[in-house]
């Protein structure tokens, strides 16, 4: 009705050969997986889009049924649901499969949810938010074995959380977005990015998402050009890589700047753990990789691939903070670095780090302006702080351990004198 009301549809098969267009305050609920509205063959059509797309519509309600889309006799585009230029809507308990193109795409929609929903088989996409479409929630949505992205952001200001996405051509895409929250979801079998942060994707927060089994290309958790970001309390393991080496678990590529990665566990990846790769731009990165447990990266060959990485693809990734991980192995295949600093790459700050890995060397760096201090590797314990110069490194203060005859506390004003000691 025009006027807004409530349109229930029983169990049954309806045949859908033209859109459906619903007006505003409008619900249209089924009973269930029986209520089955399949697109005809060669209809060629979108099921749902919103009545008045030039001044929009709001308050529509869509729960409780099957949508069809009948790819497999469809020979154009089509979505499950478009909606265009609309407001606080909601799409809820839907089943939505084997669509020619997207399942849901949003374009200039705001202030609606997706959740509790189903998405599966679709020809593109699962979901997709763009042309500002914001301040939105997906939840508790499954969206399984779909062409493309799972879910797609183009817009800022989105929530993403408690959803599962299975054996889709990837993950999460966040493509020039902001302040978004993506967060408790989980993520199996993906054969492109887990979650792939992309092209200006700036101050969005990661969190508390599984990732694991995914082809990783580039890594599991990927961000390339994105800067002023939260990575924290993810669990990134398992992947795999079938166009060659990958980056692994967690990877910042290109100007990705500011970001920080937190608390995550990164185990069992085929190459890196967390690795740092170029800034093109030549500019100090400033990232801040803590906190964060790795344990046997490098899954697919022994002696060869690093706990963290730091590239050394020019200019290489500079002024990072590399402090407070915990970095151990057992399996038979262990990195053959604990921490790598690789040429190019210089004035980073490696420090209070747990290193009980590294075949080749548990920590090794290259730069002359790079600061080590407090990192404890098992074989020895290095000065809590250290001042570098061209020709020397001088501790200023320094705790040995219990059982050296070295001091315990030691200031050094030079190589050869000390200004104060304690036995």
């Amino acid at each position: 009705p025009s006027e807004g009301g409530k349109v229930f549809l029983p169990e049954g098969t309806y045949s859908i050969d033209a859109t459906v267009t619903i007006p505003s305050f409008v619900t249209l609920e089924g009973a269930g997986y029986g209520t089955h509205l399949q697109v005809a063959n060669s209809a060629n059509v979108s099921v749902f889009a919103n009545s008045d797309t030039s001044n929009g519509n709001s308050h529509i309600v869509l729960r409780n049924f099957r949508i069809d889309g009948n790819k497999a006799n469809q020979t154009e585009q089509a979505h499950g649901i478009y909606f265009n230029n609309i407001s606080t809507s909601t799409i809820e308990s839907l089943w939505i499969e084997e669509v020619e193109t997207d399942g849901i795409y949003f374009d200039t929609v705001t202030h609606s949810k997706i959740a509790k929903s189903w998405v599966e088989r679709a020809g593109s996409y699962g979901i997709v938010l763009t042309n500002n479409s914001e301040n939105n929630i997906i939840s508790h949505t499954t969206v399984q074995n779909c062409d493309g992205y799972g879910i797609a952001i183009y817009s800022d200001n989105n929530s993403v959380s408690n959803n599962e996405i299975w054996y889709n051509d990837g993950g999460i895409y966040i493509d020039s977005a902001r302040n978004k929250i993506v967060s408790n979801n989980i993520q199996y079998n993906i054969y492109y990015c887990g979650i792939r942060v992309w092209d200006d994707g700036e101050y969005n927060i990661i969190s508390n998402n599984v990732l694991k089994f995914n082809n990783g290309y580039r890594a599991q958790l990927y961000l390339v050009n994105a800067s002023h970001n939260t990575v924290s309390e993810n669990v990134v393991s398992y992947s795999y890589y079938l166009g060659g080496s990958g980056y692994g678990g967690i990877a910042l590529e290109h100007v990705s700047n500011y970001n920080k990665v937190i608390g995550n566990l990164v185990e069992l990846n085929n190459t890196h753990g967390i690795a740092l790769y170029h800034n093109s731009a030549g500019a100090p990165a400033y990232n801040i990789i803590s906190n964060n447990i790795l344990k046997n990266n490098s899954r697919t060959a022994n002696n060869t691939y690093s706990e963290i990485y730091l590239s050394s693809a020019a200019p290489g990734s500079t002024y990072n903070l590399v402090s407070g991980n915990t970095i151990m192995c057992d399996a038979a295949n262990k990195a053959k670095y604990g921490i790598y600093e690789d040429s190019n790459v210089d004035s980073n700050i490696i420090t209070n780090n747990l290193v009980r890995c590294g075949e080749t060397a548990k920590i090794y760096v290259q730069g002359a302006n790079t600061t080590l201090a407090g990192n404890r590797t098992g074989e020895s314990d290095e000065a809590l702080f250290q001042i570098k110069s061209a020709n020397t490194t001088r501790s200023i203060l320094k705790v040995s351990s219990a059982s050296s005859t070295a001091p315990i506390i030691s200031v050094n004003a030079s190589s050869t004198a000390q200004l104060l000691k304690l036995t």
